[in-house]
């Protein structure tokens, strides 16, 4: 992820490490309740270089593979579209 400035990439990376083990565990209850199993975790790495946690899941009889960048980015950016990324300042308080 390119963010506007070198203080916010900063801010990016204390969020990830704050609230990342929390994310992962409510896709991963959320894929449980669902009745999916999760075959494998592992690192998606984009031909850009970007890098996301990533599942192999196993629902209804079939396979696939669910990435999170997109949903890291809308949790740490303003508008996840937006290049370069603007961190979102208000992570701690969303009101």
């Amino acid at each position: 992820m390119k963010f506007r400035s070198r203080e916010e990439f900063k801010e990016t990376m204390v969020a990830t490490v704050l609230y990342l083990p929390e994310m992962i565990r409510l896709y991963e209850d959320g894929l449980q309740l669902l009745g999916a199993k999760v075959l494998k975790k592992y690192v998606y790495r984009s031909k850009d270089g970007e890098i996301a946690p990533a599942y192999l899941i196993e629902y209804a009889g079939k396979q696939f593979n669910l990435r999170l960048g997109n949903a890291m980015k809308e949790i740490l950016s303003v508008d996840r579209k937006e290049k370069p990324l603007h961190f979102g300042y208000r992570i701690d308080n969303p009101a």
